[in-house]
């Protein structure tokens, strides 16, 4: 068990299935009952974007993406087939698909 879960239930109880332990402070040493709250792993990431503390890795800013914005402004423009068109451009059709309907890649204007 973490030591802000250990912490958690010394001071208030049981932590209820699909919660976790958050700090209010931050700081991740930190094990003060009074700094910790409960919430889901979706309250956690609000969070972290809320404190600025989440990294923005949409697009090229993630090390796994194979494809630019200006890469994606030509899959957005081209015609043709979709399965055409991921093979002319080494992505899946439904990666073609995502990227029309502005799914993947929403931020590329």
């Amino acid at each position: 068990m973490r030591a802000l879960a250990f912490t958690w239930v010394l001071a208030h109880g049981a932590i209820p299935p699909r919660l976790q332990v958050l700090h209010h402070c931050d700081n991740p040493p930190c094990v003060n009952p009074a700094h910790l709250f409960l919430g889901t792993n979706a309250d956690n990431v609000a969070d972290k974007l809320r404190k600025g503390r989440l990294p923005d890795t949409r697009g090229e800013r993630n090390a796994n993406a194979h494809l630019t914005a200006a890469l994606v402004q030509q899959i957005r423009d081209a015609t043709g087939s979709q399965q055409a068109i991921g093979a002319r451009f080494g992505v899946s059709q439904s990666l073609v698909s995502q990227i029309k309907r502005r799914v993947a890649w929403a931020h590329v204007t």
